[in-house]
């Protein structure tokens, strides 16, 4: 503005006979043999707040960044407590499991919960999918782990469970929703099964047959039917959340229920389930727990399959 002020003034100072653009222009200070005028030191000013400004934003850029960060660091060792460490041996099974997050922190959980009281013998396992990312799914995922190790001991039965945990986070959620599936094994096979909207399991080549059921968290009153089977020697049993499934490949295709039908066919481990759908083109957070059923006289093994997420 002062350089623009100038030359107008010098311009029109053949009408006005005004001198003011000259004084403008006139040297104020010589520093080291350089004549500075009101314009060059102007220009040195509008330098030093360009510097400084840069130098705010980087500043506050790097403070966003830095808790952005501790919110992911926290995030992930609270993913890192709700994951399972190592998998129990159960007697007749193999057992395995896998979990891939899609980012740094993901919306799955799995428990296995060893038996105790009316059901001793018996195992609950419980896989689940949050709705979102990030610290606030991993904030829900604790909840209802908290919730449903508490409620085993009081509420065995996966229905019973389900209810219960909807009652608990309805109205928690923020709009958000859970669904899970919970499954209670017995040494000899006996499986009851309860679903909250869920992917049901696949048994051998099919999916469970289960009754219908909305997701945890979304209506108070919500029941969950439970459906019992009896895994014979030689049965593939596969639990998984809806990664799976939902795999995209480049072109946009989805991994489908056909993949699906063949790969668990094939009755693979949980490892080879998830690179299955990672190779096809991962887009959400996969978990899959594999358990067959073993032949009399075999020995019962496990494997967990899962990323170190703190750090």
């Amino acid at each position: 503005m002062l350089s623009v002020t100038r030359i107008a003034l010098e311009q029109g100072s053949r009408y006005t006979h005004w001198t003011v653009g000259d004084k403008i222009a006139a040297p104020l200070i010589a520093f080291n043999g350089n004549q500075l005028n009101a314009e060059t030191n102007a220009h040195s000013l509008l330098l030093m707040a360009i510097v400084y400004a840069v130098y705010r934003f980087m500043q506050e850029s790097g403070l966003r960044q830095s808790s952005l960060e501790q919110e992911f660091k926290s995030a992930r060792e609270l993913q890192q407590v709700l994951i399972p460490e190592t998998l129990p041996s159960l007697p007749g099974f193999t057992f395995t499991s896998a979990y891939r997050p899609a980012q740094e922190v993901g919306g799955d959980l799995f428990q296995v919960i060893p038996p105790e009281g009316a059901y001793e013998g018996s195992t609950l396992f419980l896989l689940g999918d949050v709705s979102g990312k990030g610290l606030k799914a991993a904030m829900t995922v604790s909840l209802i782990v908290g919730a449903a190790r508490t409620l085993a001991r009081f509420v065995p039965r996966p229905g019973e469970m389900l209810s219960e945990l909807n009652l608990r986070l309805f109205g928690r959620l923020q709009g958000g929703f859970a669904t899970c599936l919970a499954v209670r094994l017995g040494p000899e096979g006996q499986c009851v099964i309860a679903s909250a909207g869920h992917p049901a399991p696949y048994l051998n080549k099919h999916e469970v047959d289960l009754p219908g059921a909305l997701p945890l968290g979304v209506v108070a009153t919500a029941r969950y039917d439970e459906k019992s089977i009896d895994l014979k020697e030689g049965d593939h049993f596969a639990l998984y959340t809806d990664g799976l499934l939902e795999a995209r490949g480049a072109n946009g295709e989805i991994f489908s229920f056909e993949r699906l039908d063949a790969l668990f066919s094939a009755r693979p481990n949980a490892a080879r389930a998830i690179n299955a759908a990672v190779d096809f083109g991962q887009e959400d957070d996969i978990t899959v727990l594999t358990l067959p059923r073993l032949v009399r006289g075999e020995e019962s093994t496990s494997q967990l399959i899962a990323p170190v997420l703190a750090g």
